[in-house]
């Protein structure tokens, strides 16, 4: 079954938009996205570069702040591959690609279900990094800038 280019919802034409709302929102979107790829890929490479120069030198920060620079620029440009847009959406893989900016690990059980997120503490603007550990089961929702926990529901390390 095909579905909206925009908001993933099932169609059941041979349209490629749930409405026009959803085909306008799209076009602005790509045309957004197309001024942003040349940041995007000088994001990565610059961040590349500098963990490569870090490892070649034995330099622990200049590694770290490798991985900052591509962590930030997939949290603040993040392109999706079209596979992710074809499945949910373009509004719903974007949104995926912010929040996988932010989780850093996630830890399985060996059943395969998701029993807790390790998260970057995203207010923090220092060099350092802070994380936490959140169970899966204190997460109320994910939005496309914040992860609501509910600390009732457990401790948050």
């Amino acid at each position: 079954m095909k579905k909206c280019r925009y908001c993933g919802k099932e169609l059941d034409s041979n349209l490629e938009f749930c409405s026009s709302e959803c085909e306008n929102s799209y076009r602005k979107i790509i045309e957004k996205g197309r001024h942003k790829i040349k940041y995007f890929i000088s994001g990565i490479i610059l961040g590349f570069l500098a963990m490569f120069y870090g490892v070649v030198s034995s330099r622990n920060c200049m590694i770290g702040s490798g991985i900052i620079v591509m962590g930030v620029t997939v949290v603040l440009l993040p392109f999706t591959t079209s596979e992710t847009t074809a499945l949910f959406g373009n509004k719903k893989a974007r949104f995926i690609g912010r929040i996988l900016g932010m989780i850093i690990d996630v830890i399985v059980s060996n059943d395969g279900k998701i029993k807790s997120l390790v998260l970057e503490d995203r207010k923090n603007r220092k060099f350092t990094r802070e994380e936490f550990i959140v169970s899966w089961n204190q997460i109320t929702k994910i939005g496309d800038d914040i992860i609501l926990v509910d600390t009732n529901r457990g401790n948050v390390n």
